[in-house]
Formats: C-alpha cells, structure tokens, sequence
C-alpha cells in the first residue's frame, strides 16, 4: 500500500486539503526530491508544479497547474490522468509511450523527448512548441499545428498528404526524402542536413 494523502501532507510540510485540490496552493509546489505521490492527487496550483525525480505517476493524476509541470523522470502516465487543466509547458522527457486518451490544452511547451511513436489520436494543435527528437513514427497522425516550434530530428520520411503548420522553427535534420504531396507553413527557419531537399522545400 501506498503513501497516504494525510502522510504525503505531513511529509511535504501541506494541508490534506491541498493535496486533494479542496484547498488551494499559491505559489509554487517544489518537490523535486518526492519519489511517491498519494492516491488521489488532484491539488490546484497558482504557479509551477516539479516533479523531477517522480518515476510512477499514480492512478488518477490530475493536478490543476497555473505554470509548468515538470514529470522529467516520470516513465509512466496511466490511463485515467488527466494533464488538460496544466497552462504552461509541460516536462515528459523521459517518457516511452503514452495513454490512450493522452490529451494537452496548455499554452506553453510539450517536451516528448524520448517518445518514439504517437498515439493514432495524438493532439494536433499546440500553442507552443511541441518537442519530438526521438520520434520515429508518425502512426496516422496526418497534421501537426504548433505555434512555436516542431522538432521532429529523427523522421527520415514523411507520409503523405502530411499538413505541418509551424509558427517557430521545424527540425528535419535527419530527413531523407519528401513526399510527394505534403503542405507545409513555416514562419521562421528550417534544420534539415539534407541540402538536397533543403533547396525543394526553399529554406
């Protein structure tokens, strides 16, 4: 059995109101050193969530986050967490595969960093950046809108009818071919090793 809500409090210097969201934090929640979280764990918070050494995400993550969210260890999501009441970028880099459901409505960031395949109905538009160097498969996922930038450095080859919409920078260092119909918009510039197919695309 588990840490318990009450333990977690007392541990962490909280109120068991706090830890369940019946009781708001102001502020920031740092708990860069917390290894085990309670069940629920579901607390609203004004300013920025760590987590950096968290591995296992507990059933029923669902924390309200004004800022950042920080699950740079974190190797799990489980199916029922819910990530769509974080506003700032949120930190997954440790990541390997997603929930079913994996779902983001924040205005900031989204790190993948180790992610090598999407979900099928993996999010479509990011009002950030959304950050993917170690994809390898797209799975299906035909458009991809970011309001900043799209790191995609391990795609060798893009399907087709693909629609990339990129507000900042688009990473394609390791692409080695085009397809024959995509649709492209790139506000600022291009990272592609492949000359060749950095003069097609014009960048």
């Amino acid at each position: 059995m588990g840490i318990s809500v009450d333990e977690f409090a007392e541990k962490n210097n909280l109120e068991s109101d706090q830890v369940i969201g019946e009781k708001k934090i102001s502020g920031n929640l740092l708990l860069y050193d917390v290894n085990e979280l309670p069940e629920p764990f579901t607390p609203i918070i004004e300013g920025h969530l760590r987590l950096n050494a968290l591995e296992k995400v507990p059933s029923g993550f669902a924390p309200s986050v004004g800022k950042s969210l920080d699950l740079s260890s974190a190797e799990n999501l489980p199916d029922n967490s819910d990530l769509t009441k974080i506003k700032g970028t949120i930190y997954l880099n440790n990541l390997k595969e997603l929930p079913t459901n994996f779902n983001v409505k924040n205005d900031g960031d989204l790190w993948l960093n180790s992610l090598e395949k999407l979900n099928e109905n993996f999010p479509s538009d990011f009002k950030g950046s959304l950050m993917l160097p170690s994809l390898l498969d797209l799975n299906g996922n035909n458009t991809l809108k970011t309001q900043g930038s799209l790191w995609l450095n391990s795609i060798k080859e893009l399907p087709e009818n693909i629609t990339l919409n990129v507000g900042g920078a688009l990473n394609l260092k390791a692409l080695e071919k085009l397809p024959e119909n995509w649709n492209f918009s790139l506000k600022k510039h291009l990272l592609c090793e492949n000359e060749k197919l950095r003069k097609i695309i014009g960048r």
